[in-house]
């Protein structure tokens, strides 16, 4: 099994990081910091991105909102995880990623 751990990258208020695995029914989520004012971008890189793709982005979208995290690329390497694993995917690579003083 391969676990990939936080990656330091300093860069505004976060820094780049990385939680989970490439492991069958996981998901590795990469977060990386872009300029103020420069949005949100999501790429899903999946078998089932057809059939789930919207449902994988809005579940992104719902955790950055939540946790008030912007001017952020999400990259979403998905090997058909089911939608909690993703959250909490997510959410560790936002602590990772020194959002632990974002609101949960």
């Amino acid at each position: 099994m391969k676990i990939i751990i936080s990656i330091s990258w300093e860069g505004g208020n976060l820094k780049r990081s990385v939680a989970g695995t490439e492991e069958k029914n996981d998901v590795l989520v990469e977060l990386v910091p872009l300029g103020k004012g420069d949005g949100t971008r999501i790429e899903i890189i999946s078998p089932v991105k057809k059939q789930f793709g919207r449902l994988i982005e809005e579940s992104v979208r719902d955790v950055l909102n939540r946790r008030g995290v912007d001017d952020v690329q999400v990259i979403v390497k998905d090997n058909k995880a089911l939608d909690f694993a993703l959250r909490a995917r997510l959410e560790a690579a936002i602590d990772r990623a020194g959002g632990e003083h974002f609101a949960s």
